[in-house]
């Protein structure tokens, strides 16, 4: 079984595989396949993250400043490899973090949900509305499951909003290795519900601007 720093980890050495592959590998198509395992971990440590924090308000701050700290990395990142310019993921799960407080309060805020999924949809977010859904159905399957201790009807709900957000995908973006993807479904499946040993909070949270702009300063050094 797996912790959340376990998550944590996999997520991170993925992600770093997938831009590793853009930066200096011409995306090489194994890479990459293997770097889609990230998006699916992270949206679902988003969901569990909520449901355990003790404030969502700086929960949601948190991942907003590291949204902000990314920005401007990710940006030279990207044009310096002539890939498609666009917001980092972790605004799109801010967005999310706030469907999902929406939710959760009830009756009317609900309605709050609509707007917000159609504004990830023409916002230029990585990953575009997958960045708000894909978090927020992991987020409904766990209140309706993980509580009861329902592990069958959990994983078969895991299983459909990952096959789903695939499909999206591969329909938004049109490439074939959106289908690598489906390999998160192992480490979520193992997920103990433990936290683990994890990195210090200004650690995990600012790797994340920290290899942007590494990679960034490397491909000035290289090339």
């Amino acid at each position: 079984m797996l912790s959340s720093a376990a998550l944590q980890l996999i997520a991170i050495v993925t992600m770093i595989v997938d831009h590793t592959a853009i930066a200096f590998f011409g995306g090489n198509l194994f890479m990459r396949t293997i770097g889609r395992v990230a998006f699916p971990v992270f949206a679902f440590m988003i969901a569990e993250g909520f449901r355990h924090t003790r404030s969502v308000r700086n929960y949601f701050l948190r991942v907003l400043l590291m949204s902000v700290a990314a920005t401007i990395p990710a940006a030279l990142f990207l044009r310096s490899v002539n890939y498609m310019q666009s917001l980092v993921v972790t605004y799109g799960f801010c967005l999310a973090l706030i469907a999902m407080w929406a939710w959760k309060r009830g009756a009317w805020w609900r309605l709050l949900i609509v707007p917000i999924v159609g504004f990830s949809i023409f916002a230029p977010i990585d990953y575009s509305a997958s960045s708000v859904l894909l978090p927020f159905f992991f987020y409904l399957a766990l209140e309706k499951f993980a509580d009861k201790r329902k592990k069958a009807p959990l994983l078969v709900s895991e299983a459909c909003i990952i096959v789903a957000d695939i499909v999206l995908l591969s329909l938004t973006y049109k490439n074939l290795f959106s289908l690598g993807m489906v390999l998160a479904f192992l480490p979520i499946a193992l997920y103990s519900g433990k936290k683990g040993m994890r990195l210090p909070a200004i650690v995990s949270y600012g790797l994340y601007p920290l290899h942007f702009l590494l990679l960034y300063l490397s491909r000035l050094w290289l090339f």
